[in-house]
């Protein structure tokens, strides 16, 4: 497993909590100047939980890789990922988007979406239904 210059440096920074609480300040910046009134910002993992910034953005990689896996095949990915870099993770997740986006065509996303405002209605009656109020 060979990592490039940007994973090698990633590898060498072990202040894991400093470099997620700079991340997480950055994305409150981010969303506030845009206006959002809702987001949410990555979590401090306790000190140890990971050796370095290159294993805390790599296990977060795989995830993601592995929630998109799950959203195009309908199943998580098997086997052995021990050799794959960061960088490896993060162009299949790449790869995956293009194949997510070709999975469904508009009428079936325009469906999905139907699907999510009648379950979304369901739900919001019950709540009224049951003194819950805006």
């Amino acid at each position: 497993m060979k990592l490039s210059a940007r994973e090698i440096s990633l590898q060498n920074n072990t202040d894991v909590q400093g470099w997620v609480a700079a991340r997480a300040e950055e994305i409150r910046k981010e969303c506030v100047e845009e206006g959002c009134t809702f987001f949410t910002t990555p979590a401090i993992p306790e000190a140890g939980v990971y050796a370095n910034v290159y294993e805390y953005e790599r296990s977060h990689a795989f995830d993601v890789y592995s929630d998109v896996h799950k959203d195009v095949y309908g199943f998580r990915p098997r086997g052995d990922f021990s050799s794959w870099t960061l960088e490896t993770i993060e162009a299949e997740i790449e790869s995956l988007s293009g194949d997510f986006d070709a999975t469904y065509t508009e009428s079936q996303w325009e469906a999905v979406a139907d699907t999510l405002d009648e379950n979304w209605s369901k739900w919001e009656k019950m709540a009224f239904d049951a003194g819950y109020e805006d």
